[in-house]
């Protein structure tokens, strides 16, 4: 998946081995995620974007920081993409924390219908 890592980079004059001792790893990981080498996933998003001045999901959108489609929130378009960066076993463990927390604070729960809304009274 494309990234925006080597132009946020390159925009606030820092280089790779800057961002790297930063995060806490090789200049070589991130010269691999800057070229598609290496996936970008969650944790990698949350470690470098905070060291560009970024929300993580500006490092994967193609508009330049701050021009956002209004019409979209811009958590709407970094849970989607940032979703598809995910593999299947990550998915499974958000899948199953999102399921531990809704059960925790009853969050999603199916609620009763008032008794004036116009579906309950035609059961």
């Amino acid at each position: 998946m494309a990234n925006r890592i080597k132009q946020l980079r390159e925009a606030r004059g820092l280089t790779l081995e800057q961002v790297a001792e930063a995060a806490g790893t090789s200049f070589q990981q991130i010269h691999r995620m800057e070229n598609g080498y290496r996936r970008l996933t969650d944790e990698w998003m949350r470690r470098i974007a905070p060291i560009l001045g970024v929300h993580p999901a500006e490092l994967l959108l193609e508009l330049p920081p701050g021009q956002y489609d209004l019409k979209q929130p811009v958590d709407d378009v970094f849970i989607t993409e940032w979703w598809r960066t995910l593999s299947l076993e990550e998915r499974a463990r958000w899948i199953y924390r999102f399921g531990q927390e809704s059960a925790r604070t009853g969050a999603g729960t199916r609620r009763r219908r008032p008794a004036h809304h116009p579906k309950q009274r035609q059961a």
